[in-house]
């Protein structure tokens, strides 16, 4: 009975000693409990601020991006509100240049005399009225005078079709046309001109530069060539053809001016000068 009085005290005092353990090991565990616990509590505040102060910056971005899509807006308005203008501006220069041109005709032009003229004679079957004469050169308004009664009776009714206009991208770049479908910019293939010498405008599109050509680097009676022909055509990106059709500049390539050579016109001067003061008098005739 002692025996197992005495067994039953060891195990008791075992367990007590195994309580005093957990005790102070929870004495050691405490402190760094109270620790995390106080970190934790102080990240969850620096969370919550830093959530408002995305929000914050949230509703800012937003207050921005609205203000710049109406910036962008009234740009794109105050843009085509300019090309608006310099159109207009272009086109009554345009319209003034016309009708000026149709009230004086260049100087130079040939008429139809009233007396019989025996070197005109024989090629009767090919003269046309002098009106008829007058609106072609009008209708090209290059600086090139013609070359002589020859040179404007030779172009004929087939011949006078491939005048017809190409449809610019713009008022501001005459030289930008559609050939087949493509926006080109063109340039004399003789001289690589784009602007007219005499008068410092450009070339009105690929009517006037046929023209140009066909005066300047054809033999006279030649018919106008086709735009392969007289034509250096560089084709124009889909950025620069969107600018250039709201009367805007070119960003991609710049069209770079290019005067005809000026002996060219000079030297046709000194030919139809020479030629009229030797032209006989038709009072002569009979």
């Amino acid at each position: 009975m002692s025996e197992h009085c005495g067994s039953t005290s060891q195990s008791d005092c075992k367990l007590e000693g195994r309580l005093h353990e957990l005790a102070e090991q929870d004495q050691q565990y405490r402190p760094r409990w109270g620790q995390i616990n106080s970190r934790l509590a102080q990240l969850k505040n620096e969370y919550e601020a830093l959530m408002r102060e995305k929000n914050a910056l949230v509703e800012e971005q937003g207050s921005i991006r609205v203000k710049v899509h109406e910036r962008n807006e009234e740009y794109r308005r105050t843009q085509q509100a300019i090309a608006a203008l310099t159109g207009a501006r272009d086109s009554d220069s345009t319209r003034q240049n016309g009708l000026e041109t149709a009230a004086a005709p260049p100087h130079g032009l040939p008429t139809v005399a009233k007396a019989p003229n025996p070197a005109m004679a024989t090629t009767s079957s090919r003269i046309r009225p002098t009106e008829e004469v007058e609106t072609i050169i009008i209708e090209s308004d290059e600086e090139e005078e013609g070359e002589g009664d020859e040179a404007l009776i030779s172009v004929g009714t087939a011949s006078r079709q491939l005048f017809k206009p190409v449809d610019a991208i713009h008022g501001r770049f005459p030289t930008v046309v559609n050939i087949n479908g493509q926006w080109h910019e063109i340039r004399c293939k003789g001289c690589g001109a784009n602007i007219k010498s005499k008068t410092s405008t450009w070339f009105k599109g690929l009517r006037g530069l046929r023209f140009h050509y066909t005066r300047c680097h054809l033999p006279r009676g030649s018919f106008a060539p086709t735009a392969e022909t007289c034509c250096i055509m560089r084709p124009v990106s889909a950025s620069d053809i969107g600018l250039m059709e709201q009367g805007l500049a070119p960003r991609d390539v710049a069209i770079e001016a290019c005067y005809a050579p000026k002996m060219l016109s000079e030297s046709r001067q000194e030919t139809r000068q020479a030629s009229s003061s030797v032209r006989p008098s038709y009072s002569e005739v009979h």
